[in-house]
């Protein structure tokens, strides 16, 4: 499922994003999103499907572990008298 981000464009970078949206007829998600993917592949020396791979791989593990760490994190701040 995705989620919503935001982010603050300077004037310059807003104005090429909507050319090139208009002139490739997609929307400024779509525009962001692949420029996200193909970012995490080169950080990572992946294909774009590698870094769609591991994103889905890394929401995965933080839906299995979100609860355990909430739990750990209480127990923490218990254990230190700040619950």
């Amino acid at each position: 499922m995705a989620s919503p981000v935001s982010a603050r464009l300077d004037p310059a970078l807003r104005r090429q994003l909507a050319k090139y949206c208009a002139s490739r007829r997609v929307t400024q998600t779509d525009a962001i999103a692949e420029g996200v993917r193909r970012l995490l592949a080169e950080e990572t020396g992946t294909s774009a499907a590698g870094a769609d791979r591991l994103l889905a791989d890394w929401e995965a593990l933080d839906a299995r572990f979100a609860g355990r760490l909430a739990d750990f994190d209480a127990e923490a701040a218990a254990a230190e008298g700040r619950d």
